[in-house]
């Protein structure tokens, strides 16, 4: 099952209440297994000072197939382990026990930037060497996810990525060590 799917479609309007009862099923074995968020409400400030509030119909997993999701408002703490220049088994965990193979995802609306309706990503990685990933986005206004830029995590140093717009929840993945010295390590994607 792909979370970022399932999630995109519970973000648009809802199917009948015969698939909403197998998503829920669906879910619920899942979050059997691995950490899930509950369902909270997710609000943002939109431009013109409109507001945008959502709340998920059912728990969803913070990771799922290797890909992160974090949504406004959210930190998540995932664990990892390097297996041949790659992140795997991530897990999702509710607190840093195992400082040395978790990262940090944190999102937020800031409103000191711009009309305050500016998003902040915090990405933190305690792996040596360089790591690189690929970031999606889900905008209010959108149905689906979009790739953004993301930048290089250097071990025990945050990096901060900030877009102008309101964003519904972000997806990381394809978490990859990169060699410091080549081109790669110091460019943004």
């Amino acid at each position: 099952m792909n979370v970022a799917l399932i999630v995109a479609a519970l973000a648009q309007a809802l199917p009948a209440d015969r698939d909403q009862a197998a998503i829920r099923a669906e879910l619920e074995q899942v979050c059997k297994t691995t950490l899930c968020r509950t369902p909270v409400p997710i609000r943002l400030k939109l431009p013109g000072g409109k507001k945008f509030e959502m709340t998920f119909p059912a728990p969803m997993p913070i990771v799922s197939n290797d890909y992160v999701t974090v949504v406004a408002g959210e930190k998540v703490f995932v664990e990892a382990r390097v297996e041949k220049e790659r992140l795997v088994d991530l897990v999702a965990v509710k607190k840093v026990t195992h400082p040395e193979r978790t990262l940090l995802l944190e999102l937020t609306q800031e409103p000191s930037i711009g009309d305050a309706t500016s998003m902040v990503l915090k990405i933190e990685s305690p792996f040596a060497g360089v790591v690189k990933y690929e970031l999606g986005m889900m905008l209010v206004s959108d149905n689906g996810f979009r790739a953004t830029s993301c930048c290089p995590l250097h071990a025990k140093k945050p990096v901060f990525e900030s877009w102008p717009h309101p964003i519904f929840q972000l997806t990381a993945g394809d978490f990859r060590l990169v060699d410091p010295k080549s081109k790669e390590a110091s460019l943004c994607k």
